[in-house]
């Protein structure tokens, strides 16, 4: 009379998340079982990572800037001096720094490798029915998306007042100020995204382990069967959006230089206008 004798070894494992480290080592091993056994070892091993890595950065400068230089007059004296108008000056500096590193996965995310497996049948009986099965299936998802906007906007106004000599005897000299804008704007954006080499390493080893399947003395009419399947699957998205907007504005006016009027007079001299703007943006993908 056969006494069936069932040995059945499951082993499952399935994470999911960041800190994956599936890559274990499993040893099974099933030794001199009597005639009509049914000895199967079955091990899944999964893991799965997604990745959903956003960046908005809105930036927004707005500079408005005037500067007014008051008149200067001289007029009704016997004796006049000189009229000089104060300079106009407006400086503005403006520096945008912006640095994105994305998300690196690494190769040892998902443990590097599906591990290693021993599975050893030895020494059954006749008429046994031996299977062995070993599923590994890895799935990476990456999706990385950048928005960055920048809007430098600068406005600008110097004017000189006027210097004025008249209706003196003796006249001196009008001066009228110097008008000066002068604008420097730096933005620099740099984005530095998910590495999709790292992260392909990482769906592509894992599952890669070391399969060590014996089945040895089997008795007649034994069925023995060995599965090993093994499937990898890595999507990566990577979307960088980046808008800089720099818009300068400036007017600079020099004030009016009047000598008239005068018995003797001096010298009318006006200020210079002078614009001076700087825009320097580098963007590094």
């Amino acid at each position: 009379m056969k006494l069936p004798l069932l040995r059945y070894a499951a082993i499952g494992l399935s994470t999911a998340g960041l800190g994956l480290g599936v890559a274990a080592a499993h040893s099974v091993n099933l030794d001199t079982t009597g005639p009509g056994s049914l000895n199967r070892v079955r091990i899944d091993q999964s893991g799965s990572v997604r990745v959903d890595h956003r960046n908005n950065v809105a930036v927004n400068n707005d500079v408005n800037q005037v500067a007014v230089s008051g008149d200067a007059r001289v007029s009704g004296n016997t004796v006049g001096g000189d009229a000089v108008s104060g300079d106009a000056v407006n400086l503005s500096d403006l520096s945008t720094v912006i640095s994105i590193s994305g998300f690196d996965c690494g190769c040892d995310l998902l443990g590097g490798s599906g591990g290693d497996h021993d599975v050893t049948i030895d020494t059954t009986g006749p008429d046994s029915d031996n299977r062995v099965r070993i599923t590994t299936a890895t799935r990476v998802r990456v999706n990385l998306r950048n928005t960055v906007a920048v809007t430098n906007e600068v406005d600008q106004v110097a004017v000189s007042g006027d210097a004025v000599v008249t209706h003196n005897t003796s006249a001196g000299a009008a001066d009228s100020g110097a008008a000066l804008n002068d604008s420097d704007a730096t933005t620099d954006v740099s984005l530095t995204a998910g590495s999709a080499a790292v992260c392909g390493c990482a769906a592509a080893n894992t599952g890669d382990g070391d399969h060590d399947v014996t089945i040895g003395t089997t008795g007649p009419n034994s069925n023995n069967q060995v599965t090993i399947d093994s499937s990898s699957q890595l999507s990566l998205t990577s979307s960088n959006d980046v808008a800089v907007s720099n818009d300068v504005d400036q007017v600079a006016v020099s004030g009016d230089a009047q000598v008239s009027g005068n018995t003797v007079g001096g010298d009318a001299a006006s200020g210079d206008a002078e614009n001076s703007s700087s825009l320097e943006t580098t963007i590094s993908l």
